[in-house]
This record gives structure tokens, sequence and C-alpha cells, in this order.
């Protein structure tokens, strides 16, 4: 019998410890803007094709006549078929901190920088284990893609440059997972904007906005997702706000060497990821 199972609970199911990305025919997983929460996108397990002996599956977006081949190996890892070759696209296994490639897209290469055993903090439940997963090109700006894994539900944000997508209900191994109907007006009008100047040298401007108070981190990392410095950490009531940052004043006081760097807000449901170019 199939079960409705709100966010604000344990969710028990039975599959292995290590799935961040439950694959079977009829999986499902819908996704709200938040810009817009009217507007939904539903991604799912169309089908299953053999290739090469093995098990692969057909993944995309509800209406779309283009699709994903997708397959999973022996330790829980994604990975999708390109130009006749399949390509490790989500790696859950390496180490937070480490850095693998993935040549997809039209063979741009992605540099993805691994943070795991990461508590994610929404307005509807906590999600412990989580292993974030950045996509980036270092030498284009707003090409960045970050993705947010919990095990056992699969991917519950994906944030980039264009869009920001957050998990609204899933049916995984014939269970639904459904959050609260409140999202739509918690996540209106929050907003991270492109620090100003870009590149800079060594002090930007950020600004960002937020619906509704929060607890608030902004944050910047290095390539490596190496923490740089804290700019945020506190209770903020809604509304908006901007920081300076000054490439001379990080953690250790040290000055940072000309590159690829990004800012990080969290405030809720709400986690967005900008990079930024230090020029000197």
């Amino acid at each position: 019998m199939k079960k409705i199972i709100a966010l604000l609970f344990v969710i028990s199911m039975c599959s292995n410890a290590q799935d961040y990305f439950p694959l079977k025919v009829g999986n499902s997983w819908t996704y709200c803007s938040s810009q817009d929460t009217t507007y939904k996108r539903t991604y799912l397990i169309k089908d299953t094709v053999n290739i090469e002996g093995e098990k692969c599956f057909i993944y995309g977006r509800q209406n779309d006549i283009v699709n994903d081949t997708i397959w999973k190996d022996i330790d829980g890892n994604v990975w999708k078929r390109e130009n006749s070759t399949f390509i490790l696209w989500f790696d859950f296994i390496k180490d937070s901190g480490s850095v693998y490639y993935y040549s997809g897209y039209n063979s741009d290469s992605f540099t993805v920088a691994v943070r795991k055993y990461l508590s994610i903090n929404t307005y509807v439940k906590t999600f412990d284990k989580c292993i974030q997963l950045f996509f980036d090109i270092p030498s284009l700006i707003d090409d960045e893609v970050e993705y947010t894994f919990t095990p056992e539900v699969g991917l519950i944000q994906k944030m980039g440059a264009w869009s920001n997508d957050l998990l609204y209900s899933a049916y995984i191994n014939e269970t639904t997972v459904r959050i609260t109907d409140d999202l739509r007006n918690i996540l209106t009008g929050f907003a991270l904007s492109q620090n100003y100047p870009n590149p800079f040298n060594p002090e930007t401007n950020i600004n960002w906005q937020l619906a509704v108070g929060s607890f608030v981190t902004l944050k910047v990392y290095d390539m490596l997702g190496n923490e740089v410095v804290t700019l945020v950490n506190e209770e903020k009531p809604a509304g908006k706000y901007q920081v300076n940052f000054n490439a001379l004043r990080t953690t250790n006081n040290q000055q940072l060497p000309s590159g690829v760097y990004f800012y990080q807000l969290r405030a809720g449901q709400f986690v967005q990821t900008k990079k930024f170019v230090l020029m000197k």
C-alpha cells in the first residue's frame, strides 16, 4: 500500500545507505523554483535498457523526448552516457574536499568539488549525511551548478547561476515524499546577487535579500572547497543586505592569490553559490 510521508518525519525505505540516487522505473522527483514556486518540473526514471550486459536507466523530464541514459556502479556512483561512452557524473565515494572531472555538455570539462557529511537545514526537515557536488568550468563565469543529495531520496537541491530547483515532492520505491505547501510562501523573495565589481582587486560587494527572518551564513571558499572566510553568521530579519569582501582579510589574515573563488549564502531552505574572480 502506498504511503504518504511528510519530510517532517524520518524517511524509512528499504535501500542501501549509500544510495544517493535511487534508480527504479517509476521513481520521480518534482522540483519547484525558489524564484517561482508555482512552476514545477518533474524528472523520472522512465525505462531500462541493456547496454553491453549492464542494466541502464532512462532518466529525464516528464515530457521531454530527449533523455539521459544512466548507470549506477556497485559503489552507488552514477555514470551518464555521452557519445557512446559512459562518463562518471555523480561520484558519492570520493573524500570530502576532493575534486574530480566531468566532461559532458558539449565536451566542456567541469571540475567537480566534493563536500560530504553535511547537515542541510530546511524549513521542514534537517537532512543528514548529505553530499554536495559543485560543477564548474574555471574559465567561465555563471556556469556553475551545485547538486545536493540526501540518502534514500536523491537530489534535494540544484543551485545554478540561472535557476534554483528545490525538491517539492518525490515518489521513491513506492513511497511518496511530500513537502508542505507552505514552501511556496516561505521561499519567495530570497535572492543572492552577483558580486560587483567582478573580477575584483582586492574588494568587492555582495548583495542578498531575505523573504523572512532566518539564520544566515555567507562564506567564501576556494576551488578545493576550503573555507576562506565567514562574512555573515547570524540571525537576520527579512530585508536587503550588502557585505564587503576584502581579499586581504581572510580567516588566517593571509592575502589570497589571484584565482577563482566561490561565495555561498545559506538561509533556511535557500542555498545558493556564485563564482567570482580575484585578479591582481
